[in-house]
């Protein structure tokens, strides 16, 4: 069984600031950004609670009470209203005001009761459905980056693995925007993850889905297989970072294309934000998770860092950075509560 790594094993504080340097000397980020991530090193001021604390909600509003920032609690409105109607999630935040020392099972209790007595479960339900769905709407922009930095006259030899592909559904959307053939689609996961239906697993060619190792988290794919390969929202789940970044590297092609979206996760509240959205997620959606009555207490603390801190590490591992950028919901450019991030790296054999 691999070991878990944490924040210090894998961003070492020597070697990531003198890669601050050299990006600061290459003008790839300004003097004030360059001050501001060494500041943020792993959020030296502030060591947020485990995951399963039954307290993760409390502790974003006691250090709401002392930094008294607007912004802050808007965040969590619209990280709320993700999980039910704007109505509701304005209750829960008056109720969290009133008692914010609540439990968070008591806080998700509240919310499961709000949510049955409203039919209305969510924002698109409540006519604010965008022309263009939300995932189409990024999958199409990171098309046409990707077009810049591949080769179009084999785009449709492309063989293509997403890694975390859970029920395949995105993985087909992206295959279909970026015009990869389905016989060269490929999808992998780890088996408990779940629910994996029958009918979803037949999306793809025999033999195209395939279970990660979970004890030694190796991929069932041969050396310099796929020409892109794909990990969204994924990395902070894997307790083993370097395990998984070296078999990216053996099965992607010399300069194959690796895309991979990520929370930037600076500051104490992203920290908490990200890990209440998880929480939330997992509570109210993760029924078959065999632990899911006891959900907060067998919680695993997951590990986000910020965009810097990832491009750092991709470097370690000799994949060389072509473009990203934060992403944007829509063409409002509102950035989600939770800080995502897009990168394309090509890999350097």
């Amino acid at each position: 069984m691999l070991k878990d790594e944490s924040h210090e094993d894998l961003i070492i504080k020597r070697e990531y600031f003198s890669f601050l340097d050299k990006i600061l000397k290459n003008k790839g980020i300004t003097s004030c950004q360059h001050k501001v991530f060494k500041k943020y090193y792993h959020s030296k001021e502030f060591h947020y609670p485990k995951s399963n604390s039954n307290k993760m909600i409390s502790t974003y509003f006691e250090y709401l009470k002392k930094d008294k920032k607007m912004y802050l609690y808007v965040r969590l409105y619209i990280l709320f209203i993700h999980f039910m109607t704007s109505e509701a999630a304005s209750k829960i935040i008056n109720q969290i005001k009133k008692d914010h020392h609540q439990s968070d099972r008591n806080i998700i209790n509240a919310i499961f009761k709000l949510n049955k007595s409203d039919k209305k479960r969510n924002i698109d339900q409540e006519g604010n459905k965008d022309l263009c769905d939300e995932k189409e709407y990024l999958y199409s922009l990171l098309y046409n980056k990707f077009l810049k930095i591949i080769d179009q006259k084999n785009l449709k030899n492309i063989k293509y693995l997403d890694i975390g592909c859970g029920n395949g559904n995105k993985t087909l959307m992206i295959s279909k925007i970026f015009n990869i053939p389905k016989k060269n689609v490929y999808c992998t996961d780890v088996p408990s993850w779940g629910p994996y239906q029958k009918k979803q697993l037949e999306k793809f060619e025999k033999n195209h889905f395939q279970y990660i190792n979970p004890e030694n988290g190796k991929l069932k794919f041969k050396d310099n297989t796929f020409d892109f390969i794909s990990v969204i929202l994924t990395l902070h789940h894997i307790p083993n970072l370097s395990n998984t970044l070296n078999e990216i590297k053996r099965i992607l092609k010399p300069n194959g294309i690796l895309m991979v979206i990520e929370h930037d996760a600076l500051t104490k509240y992203d920290h908490l934000l990200i890990e209440i959205q998880h929480m939330l997620y997992g509570y109210i959606y993760d029924k078959f998770n065999p632990n899911w009555k006891n959900y907060i207490e067998h919680r695993i603390t997951n590990r986000y860092m910020n965009i810097m801190e990832w491009r750092y590490l991709f470097e370690e591992y000799k994949f060389k950075y072509l473009y990203g950028d934060l992403i944007y919901d829509d063409l409002s450019h509102q950035i989600g509560f939770d800080n995502q991030f897009y990168g394309f790296w090509s890999n350097q054999k």
